[in-house]
């Protein structure tokens, strides 16, 4: 990823097949992290330790659907959605900055935290989704729109990156 956006959305299926700790899903430059574990759907900024998460129960070899947000303007605030309904919202106490160079992002989790299962249809949206349009997102095969910048599928048939 080139580009920097200073706030977004990130939708994905996860299909969990093994839960250990924290899972993570997407990983924005050692920035924030967008996950889960066997007792939660989180989110949580790696410069300040802050988590955002719902205490659910997560059930292996079942499929949900997560989405996460971040509002980077002050107040700075993360979401956190699970089959289209917001489960978790935190509104941080300290502006926690923003990477302004060497942009990484990781699926399927970072060399310490890896993720066991399926993710499908994973998209990147450069704005704070509401709640309406995840809801209205969630059941959909999304191609594009306006403030959609990255959408992977993973439905190539064969591979393992």
């Amino acid at each position: 990823i080139t580009a920097i956006y200073y706030s977004y959305s990130v939708d994905a299926w996860l299909l969990p097949l093994f839960l250990s700790g924290d899972s993570i899903v997407y990983s924005h430059t050692n920035f924030l992290d967008f996950g889960i574990s066997a007792t939660s759907v989180l989110s949580r900024t790696i410069a300040t330790s802050i988590t955002c998460s719902l205490a659910a129960t997560i059930k292996i070899n079942e499929w949900i659907r997560v989405s996460y947000t971040f509002y980077y303007a002050s107040p700075q605030r993360l979401g956190v959605y699970l089959n289209g309904y917001q489960v978790a919202s935190c509104t941080l106490a300290t502006n926690i900055g923003y990477p302004t160079s060497n942009v990484k992002v990781y699926i399927g989790g970072t060399a310490t935290k890896k993720f066991y299962g399926h993710i499908t249809n994973l998209y990147v949206w450069s704005k704070e989704k509401t709640q309406k349009e995840i809801i209205t997102d969630v059941y959909q095969k999304i191609t594009s729109g306006a403030s959609l910048i990255y959408v992977w599928n993973f439905n190539d048939g064969s591979g393992d990156t």
